[in-house]
């Protein structure tokens, strides 16, 4: 019995050493599935993580792709606009300098070939007396008139040189006018406008004309002056003068005062009872450019 017994109490023994084995074993093995399960749940979490980081990088890259494009559409619209009124703008001013070719022609051919028809005859039938020279000065001033007021439409832009040169003609025979011309700098030239060069004539014009009329003057005395920033011109003489306050809206002063806004210049005038008149005007250059 005692043997028995041992023996049964050895085989309870091997039956439960291997049964904590097995019993370890599968412990161990269960711990292994977990850590399998646990890395399992982080590689998946990180799978997720770099696939959400590449979903935001192409959607962000998508975005920018957008922006520059949509950029590139509203730089082209803004190009496609600007050219559009620069080409509206062009074709403007062609059709202008059209008009002006035409407006020129027709005085030219019409009113121009009729002066010149009246010069002719009254030429050929002038007894001599004052009365009828009177009217021949006055057609060949007005034929005159009517040229240089061809050529200033004619030319979209007249030059410095150019225009001094149209005045100095048109008073060359005036013995108490002087013209006068310095201060011109540079050698580019800068270049007026056809409605600027009118204004600035029709400026002289008027000044000279109300010194002759009304001031009753022995000297005239016109001063042109211009250099990189702008032209000034002052027209002076030595007449009777007015009162400015009460007489601004008379001899055709309002009418220099508006062709000077139109040529993008300003106006002032200083005039004394009995010491005379001078009329400014300057013009600013919108850009830098000098004179001839």
């Amino acid at each position: 019995d005692t043997l028995f017994e041992q023996q049964k109490l050895r085989e309870i023994t091997r039956h439960q050493v291997r049964y904590d084995t097995e019993r370890k074993e599968q412990e161990i093995a269960l711990l292994w599935q977990r850590n399998r399960i646990h890395e399992l749940g982080i590689r998946q979490r990180n799978l997720y993580l770099f696939i959400a980081v590449l979903l935001l990088i192409a959607l962000t890259i998508v975005a920018w792709l957008l922006y520059r494009a949509k950029k590139n559409r509203e730089e082209k619209i803004k190009k496609e606009a600007a050219l559009q009124a620069e080409l509206l703008r062009l074709e403007a001013q062609s059709l202008l300098q059209d008009d002006r070719l035409r407006i020129s022609r027709d005085l030219h051919d019409n009113i121009g070939a009729h002066l010149t028809f009246i010069h002719t005859s009254i030429a050929s039938m002038t007894p001599g007396n004052a009365g009828w020279q009177n009217v021949q000065e006055l057609v060949n001033d007005t034929i005159s008139e009517l040229r240089r007021t061809v050529w200033l439409m004619n030319k979209p832009s007249v030059s410095i040189e150019e225009w001094i040169i149209r005045l100095r003609a048109h008073y060359c025979k005036m013995g108490i006018i002087e013209v006068k011309v310095d201060n011109l700098t540079g050698k580019g030239g800068h270049m007026l406008s056809s409605r600027q060069a009118t204004g600035l004539f029709r400026i002289v014009q008027e000044a000279v004309n109300n010194s002759l009329k009304y001031a009753i003057a022995n000297r005239i005395s016109i001063a042109v002056a211009c250099n990189e920033a702008g032209m000034s011109i002052q027209v002076e003489d030595d007449g009777a003068g007015f009162l400015t306050d009460k007489a601004f809206h008379g001899f055709g002063l309002e009418n220099m005062r508006h062709h000077a806004v139109e040529a993008n210049g300003t106006l002032s005038i200083e005039s004394t009872l009995g010491m005379g008149t001078r009329i400014s005007v300057l013009i600013r250059f919108e850009n830098t450019q000098y004179c001839v």
